[in-house]
């Protein structure tokens, strides 16, 4: 049954990174503008905002190194999996999602800002798979999986 859901998997993702409300290019800074402080507090990591329509089926962070988010009940139709994230370190590092019999998202995770990264999941049939997310010790990292919200009657 797991590998049938895992051949389920039509539209295996969607990445979105760095997403802005509009396409609009940001201002150009005016020259009496001052750079930030060397010693700027670095953006916190947060947990991934929930998609309209959606609700929250599993989260787990901030935290720093590996961890997971459990078994995750994944209904059919769209899925989003929304991880945050930032290395603490002095150079930047890679972070996995990996989704048992789905699959894995690789992305980067810099120094000093926040990766925003968003995948999509179209499933033709509903299971429960383990999440995991497997990174360096200095990453710090929130995530989330949010499954569509029944419609309110």
């Amino acid at each position: 049954m797991r590998r049938a859901a895992a051949g389920a998997l039509t539209a295996v993702l969607l990445a979105v990174a760095g997403c802005t409300a509009d396409d609009t290019p940001s201002p150009e800074p005016s020259p009496t503008a001052k750079a930030p402080s060397p010693t700027a507090t670095p953006e916190k990591v947060t947990l991934p905002e929930v998609r309209k329509g959606y609700r929250t089926a599993a989260q787990a962070g901030p935290r720093l190194a590996n961890g997971g988010l459990g078994i995750v009940e994944f209904g059919k139709g769209v899925t989003w999996v929304g991880v945050y994230c930032r290395s603490e370190g002095r150079s930047p590092e890679k972070l996995s999602v990996v989704i048992d019999t789905i699959g894995e998202f690789t992305t980067v995770c810099p120094t000093g800002e926040v990766q925003h990264e968003l995948h999509q999941l179209n499933l033709t049939e509903p299971f429960d798979g383990q999440v995991r997310i497997e990174t360096a010790d200095d990453v710090r990292w929130a995530a989330n999986v949010q499954v569509s919200a029944p419609a309110d009657s």
